[in-house]
Order: C-alpha cells, then structure tokens, then sequence
C-alpha cells in the first residue's frame, strides 16, 4: 500500500507466509503490528496484554488497524495464560480470557480500538 510503513521488529516475524508474533512472557504484551498474526503461547501461570497496554494492567486495542486478527494459541508449558482487556469482548460482556491448556485458542478482531472475541476453544471466559 503506498505511503504505508509496514515492519517487523523482535516482536514479529514472517514463517511461510504465516507472521508469528513472539509470545513475550510472563507479564508482557503480545505485539500484533500491520498484519493478521498467530502467537504461540507458553503456560506458565502468568499474565499477558494484548495490543496496546493502557497502563493498568488491561489492553486495549488501541492504535491497531480495524480489522486486523490476532489468533492465541496455548502450544506447550503447564499452568494457564490469563489476559485482562479494557472492554468486553463479546455479548456477554466478558472482559478476562484465560488459556487453562495447551490447545487452547482464541481468535480476536481489533474493531473501532477494541479487540473482539470472533472463536475459542477450551479457554474461560469471564468479567472481572
């Protein structure tokens, strides 16, 4: 697209057209950029944001373009992955997601800087 930067920096990279986003650990925030992504998350009993980290221990989808898909995968470790969001993500209002095993996974859409719950398999849903 002209006049648009599009860049992968240690939190992204490109795999068979596939583009990984790093699980960051214990704490940290997964950093989806310009592009569709999948992020393989370590269990380790710990917390994550996504997207943008608003300063209180919650994300947002913040400056993340409309549309764009983020897709958390529980892919190995023991304990649970427990993510925290500004908004409900869903109907029922829910705003914590956790991943309780591997195998796990949710996929989220950033729509008018919110992230969107679309599907999820074996992880808790609730509001806090």
């Amino acid at each position: 697209m002209p006049g648009a930067t599009y860049f992968y920096d240690s939190y992204n990279a490109k795999a068979d057209g596939l583009n990984l986003i790093a699980d960051p650990g214990a704490s940290g925030v997964i950093h989806p950029i310009f592009d569709d992504g999948l992020c393989y998350l370590t269990l380790s009993n710990s917390t994550r944001l996504l997207g943008k980290d608003l300063g209180t221990g919650v994300c947002s989808a913040g400056n993340v373009p409309d549309g764009l898909r983020v897709t958390l995968y529980a892919k190995s470790g023991s304990g649970s992955v427990e993510i925290t969001f500004s908004n409900g993500f869903n109907d029922a209002g829910n705003n914590d997601i956790t991943f309780n095993s591997t195998g796990d996974w949710a996929m989220f859409m950033a729509v008018n800087g919110s992230w969107i719950l679309i599907a999820q398999s074996g992880c808790t849903l609730q509001t806090l």
